[in-house]
């Protein structure tokens, strides 16, 4: 039998001294011969492409999905929604923790709650050193300004004091590194009890010490160099950091009754809400909790149909691969004949 690789030589033979176009009639043979498995290559890139295409739609399908699914069990959607009447001086929102329930109360805020701040001797670089010293910072009340004479007490908190020694060639970066490292978080509310850092007022650079909000976490510093104890904050005589705020707590009136708290952001006031303080007031603000029924609808209408899309977007894929299943193509066929 003549095989299909001798075509060519044999019609070249035919077609000597006949006036015959072989070169056409050859051409016109291999692409007659190649058309269907040609046709079927092409559908079957054709039906990869449309199933690609399916995959990329249901996964986009699934992350809406998936976002309006987080909203509605976040509880923050179909729960309790806190508003205010005034919302620069106060922020009412449900946190999640716990239930809700319906509020509405009057508020008038006081003061706000302040974290005690000191600051250092100026230097005229950052990259100026400190001197050799132990410092020592503890956490507590003061009954007044160590700084304006004596009879001043300060009580511990019970927050662990944090200790740091400085050499000759100690920098004031070096120094405020090292506070910085040593700091603990001894209530384990994400913050550390000092933060430390080096601010420049145009002319001159500063230590500034920062402790957490409220009157209980006053810094008390003690510094062992003999002659100098620039970095102190205790009943030492002479030069000392320089309070610049003092640790307050925040002051507020919620129906009357008045309140305080070592901070600004308060979730212990109704249960699964915190109120986040702005600014003081003269007069009372509202503070509502209650369900919102149109963000609740909009809510499950989003995830309806968000489902819906998710489900219709897979039936196309499965009849997409119901369909590439039923042509009956035999994709090693193909690949075996033009292998040769």
């Amino acid at each position: 039998m003549t095989s299909v690789n001798n075509r060519p030589e044999i019609l070249s033979k035919l077609g000597v001294g006949s006036g015959l176009d072989t070169s056409a009639l050859i051409e016109s043979l291999v692409e007659a011969e190649i058309a269907g498995p040609k046709e079927q290559l092409e559908q079957r890139e054709s039906d990869f492409s449309a199933r690609i295409s399916a995959f990329s739609q249901i996964k986009n399908n699934l992350k809406v999905f998936k976002d309006n699914l987080e909203i509605i069990q976040s509880n923050n959607s179909l729960g309790y929604q806190g508003t205010t009447s005034d919302s620069t001086i106060a922020t009412f929102s449900a946190n999640g923790n716990s239930a809700a329930s319906a509020i509405n109360s009057q508020l008038t805020v006081s003061s706000l709650a302040t974290a005690h701040t000191l600051t250092g001797p100026s230097l005229s670089s950052p990259n100026n050193t400190v001197g050799a010293r132990t410092l020592s910072i503890a956490f507590g009340t003061w009954s007044a300004d160590p700084t304006q004479g004596g009879g001043q007490s300060h009580t511990s908190n019970g927050m662990s004091t944090i200790s740091v020694t400085a050499t000759s060639t100690t920098t004031l970066n070096q120094l405020r590194d090292m506070i910085n490292n040593a700091a603990t978080d001894s209530n384990n509310d994400g913050e550390q009890d000092v933060i430390a850092s080096v601010l420049y007022d145009g002319s001159n650079y500063m230590l500034s010490l920062k402790s957490q909000f409220g009157a209980a976490n006053e810094m008390k510093i003690t510094d062992n160099h003999a002659s100098s104890p620039v970095y102190a904050y205790d009943t030492t005589d002479g030069a000392q950091l320089t309070q610049r705020v003092a640790g307050t707590d925040s002051s507020f009136t919620v129906d009357g009754i008045s309140m305080t708290r070592d901070s600004n952001s308060i979730d212990d006031l109704y249960s699964g809400m915190t109120l986040d303080l702005l600014k003081t007031s003269g007069t009372a603000i509202t503070i509502k909790s209650e369900v919102d029924l149109d963000a609740a609808q909009t809510s499950i209408q989003d995830f309806v149909t968000t489902y819906n899309d998710v489900m219709t977007h897979w039936k196309i894929l499965e009849l997409q691969t119901m369909m590439m299943k039923t042509r009956n193509f035999s994709w090693r066929f193909i690949v075996k004949k033009y292998s040769k």
